[in-house]
Order: C-alpha cells, then structure tokens, then sequence
C-alpha cells in the first residue's frame, strides 16, 4: 500500500461515512467499484489495519478495568484512551464494519500512515528503493507523497 493508497482509501471511505446512517462499510463497496480507487490488496490492508473485533473490545475493557479496578472503570473514558483510537471500525462480520466514530476515524485516516511508520510496519508499504528508514535524512516530503511538490511550503 502506497501513502497515496492510504489516504485515498481513508478519505473515501470518509466520505462514505459522511452521508451514511448507520456508519457501515464493506471493503466490497470499493471492490467492486466500476471506479478503482486503489488495488483489492490496498483496501483489504486498509480494512485490515483499522478494525477491532468484539473479543478485541471485551479484552481491552477487561485490561482496564485488571488495571484500574472496577469502581474507576466506570470513569474510564473510552474514546480519549479506549481501542477505537488506534483502529476505529468494529468488524461486524466477515465483510462489513462499522465506524464508531466518525471523528475518531477521520484522525486514523489523516495521522495513521505516520503511527504505522513508527511502529515499523514499513514492510506493508511501498516504499522508493532510495528512501532508508533509519536514515532520516533521505526521507522527505517529496518522496514519501509526489504530490506535496505542488503543496505550498509553511516555514
């Protein structure tokens, strides 16, 4: 998956999700579009990194509440430090999720291809032969998005 895959994907099922009630999808919606957004292997990965199932939520809950104990759980602010910061959609079956939050997901879309690259999941993605990820000075803008020449610089 390239970043340009990432943030298409992301943007467009944000836009799905937008004008949609409830906020379900399926990665089939964009698989079977007679317009290509992205490769089946891009958002199958899309899909695949940003979803949580209910056991994954069940598990999270009893962590917490392990950690903190059961009077403060109760406190615990689930959308501020809860499973859905980091994947967003809930796997409802085998093709379709449901978005918990649309701001939640939005932050994911924009901010998520940097969190992976930290966590050094690199390999999923495309990556230019010249570009080193432990040399930190071969990564620029330009080469991590071709479009960004075209974007005005902040100084």
């Amino acid at each position: 998956m390239t970043f340009h895959d990432w943030f298409l994907i992301g943007f467009a099922i944000y836009a799905y999700i937008a004008d949609n009630k409830p906020k379900i999808i399926s990665p089939l919606y964009y698989i079977n579009s007679k317009q290509k957004i992205a490769s089946d292997l891009a958002i199958n990965s899309f899909f695949q990194q940003n979803f949580v199932t209910p056991t994954d939520v069940k598990d999270f809950n009893n962590q917490i509440e392990n950690k903190i104990g059961s009077t403060f759980v109760l406190f615990y602010e689930t959308y501020l430090r809860g499973v859905f910061v980091d994947k967003p959609m809930l796997r409802i079956n085998e093709t379709d999720y449901l978005v918990i939050h649309q701001e939640l997901f939005m932050s994911r879309a924009a901010e998520g291809i940097f969190d992976i690259c930290k966590k050094g999941y690199q390999a999923t993605l495309e990556w230019n032969s010249d570009i080193i990820l432990n040399d930190t000075s071969l990564i620029s803008l330009e080469n991590l998005f071709p479009l960004s020449k075209f974007m005005p610089r902040i100084n």
